[in-house]
């Protein structure tokens, strides 16, 4: 299986201390050199810096073809690379959660899936507890509706 991860999912898992749940659900993630370099500035969490400077053995950097694709220009770099290293290695999954790129992924038909729903198979695998897990995102700098919150929940109970 071939999963390719923007910053912001790897970020958030970290920060509420599930980041593992990416390797049991997928054995390996790759990022691009984009993502990892936005996960180790000096501007992200301490507990992101100390994670990607141990780097586990699972999650794979991997540079993304030159692309001059203009309707990605509009996206970060991270999520640029993102897409681009998921369109060209034909990934099973592409996780990543900014709405521009989850709609740019949809639009060139990638399958495109966020945090909550990592969270929700997490779950699923019985490897987290889902409210407490959401709640915990919620205290972070996530956004979300509480209408699609709610719904997980219900869904899930």
């Amino acid at each position: 299986m071939i999963v390719i991860a923007d910053t912001s999912p790897i970020n958030y898992l970290i920060v509420i201390g599930e980041i593992d749940v990416l390797y049991s659900l997928f054995e390996e993630v790759i990022i691009p050199q984009a993502v990892f370099d936005e996960l180790s500035h000096e501007k992200a969490p301490a507990i992101v810096n100390d994670f990607v400077a141990n780097k586990p053995d699972w999650l794979k950097i991997k540079a993304p073809e030159i692309s001059n694709d203009p309707t990605l220009n509009r996206l970060g770099r991270g999520e640029r690379e993102a897409i681009i290293l998921a369109e060209s290695l034909k990934a099973d999954y592409l996780v990543i959660d900014e709405r521009a790129g989850f709609a740019e992924a949809m639009k060139r038909n990638l399958p495109a899936i966020g945090t909550l729903f990592i969270l929700e198979l997490a779950a699923k695998d019985n490897l987290l507890e889902l409210r407490p897990s959401i709640e915990k995102l919620l205290k972070t700098s996530f956004r979300v509706s509480t209408n699609i919150v709610k719904t997980i929940l219900e869904r899930n109970s």
